[in-house]
């Protein structure tokens, strides 16, 4: 137990060094600030609340932006803000609980699978045989369909800066 725990205290620390190191400061329950979003608002006007998303998707006349905000006792949970093309205007937004369960559940599977390799490299070192093989997350896509470079997003009239 008292490995498990380091470990998971040192991946912690890690995750707070990266996200220093990113010059990016990492808030807390920015979910409060969906609390001032009214239907209708312009999306620079938006942008400016939220701040940049993490990705944009175009899906016929929608234009829809992905954020992940941070909700206390919960993590970081997927948000999805939608307006319309044409206007620009905002139409709707919603938290995807059922994304953010599939993504707590291929988290549970990957720490799963390093404890199972942790396991194997033990009894490796202690004379054991090692099971050990690369991690594989099914239905997990890492080249997602979501445009993230400013090319898609500065064609589509919609622009972070306006």
């Amino acid at each position: 137990m008292g490995k498990k725990f380091t470990v998971f205290w040192g991946v912690l620390a890690l995750s707070f060094l990266v996200a220093g190191c990113t010059g990016v400061p990492m808030e807390f329950n920015t979910v409060e600030k969906t609390r001032s979003l009214q239907p209708g608002m312009m999306h620079k006007d938006v942008v400016k609340l939220l701040g940049k998303p993490k990705s944009v998707q175009f899906v016929g006349d929608k234009v829809i932006l992905k954020y992940s905000f941070h909700e206390y006792w919960k993590g970081w949970v997927p948000y999805y803000i939608i307006f319309n093309k044409q206007t620009g205007k905002l139409q709707e937004w919603y938290e995807d609980e059922a994304e953010y369960q599939r993504n707590q559940a291929m988290w549970a599977s990957v720490f799963q699978e390093f404890e199972k390799q942790q396991q194997a490299e033990q009894r490796s070192a202690q004379g054991g045989e090692s099971n050990a093989s690369g991690t594989y997350i099914e239905g997990y896509d890492p080249n997602a369909n979501y445009y993230t470079n400013d090319y898609y997003w500065e064609g589509s009239g919609f622009h972070y800066d306006d």
